[in-house]
């Protein structure tokens, strides 16, 4: 299941061609919670995101044709198609996004199995994505910039993160990478945006049950 989710990661960022909401007043953070039942956790995402929560392809193809942006719509194709979604692990996935003529973000946010992550997870997820971005070193076009690398090993939360910046021939775009194990619940969040975009404190605010009543 580790390698399963990895791959979203390493497809999503070498991309080379390429439940309902209410605010609540955090005091640090601009946004609002979104919940998702079958888990029962709570995210907190920032303002203006529209959401899609996609089991079939139908719901799919519904999804793709509100979206304005080539690069949105093949990364989503991609994720969706990809092996660790259409998986025995996987339960579901929300898609969210926000977008304007000029510029766009969209995260993935994909619920699977519990495990406990460890040390030796956050080996083999390194070691998979540095021979991914291996593969591409010699393509003078595309250049890949770690910004964030790291693992929390906490007895109530595990947090795997990687954040960089990906450049293909001048056009670059941020992405980051979240596998988190809290709450006896497993999930990961991607996201990308060809403008600067940092989701990791949203990443800890994450809660257990229906949050989006609060005011």
């Amino acid at each position: 299941m580790i390698r399963g989710i990895l791959v979203i990661l390493i497809l999503m960022a070498m991309l080379i061609s390429c439940n309902s909401t209410n605010k609540n007043n955090n005091p640090n953070l601009d946004g609002e919670y979104f919940y998702s039942e079958p888990s029962n956790l709570s995210y907190y995402i920032p303002q203006g995101f529209k959401d899609a929560y996609v089991e079939t392809e139908v719901e799919f193809d519904s999804l793709i044709a509100t979206i304005y942006h080539e690069e949105i719509k093949e990364s989503l194709k991609l994720f969706y198609f990809s092996d660790s979604y259409s998986g025995p692990d996987a339960l579901g996935a929300y898609y969210l996004y926000k977008e304007d003529s000029l510029n766009y973000t969209f995260l993935v946010i994909n619920e699977t199995e519990h495990i406990r992550l460890n040390d030796k997870n956050m080996e083999s997820f390194i070691a998979l994505r540095n021979a991914n971005i291996n593969n591409v070193a010699g393509d003078s076009t595309i250049t890949i910039d770690l910004t964030d690398d790291k693992f929390t090993n906490q007895s109530h939360h595990q947090i795997m993160t990687t954040r960089g910046i990906t450049t293909v021939n001048d056009d670059s775009f941020y992405w980051e990478y979240f596998l988190v194990s809290q709450f006896l619940q497993t999930y990961s969040v991607f996201t990308r945006s060809n403008t600067e975009f940092n989701f990791k404190p949203y990443i800890h605010t994450v809660r257990y049950g229906d949050k989006t009543a609060i005011e």
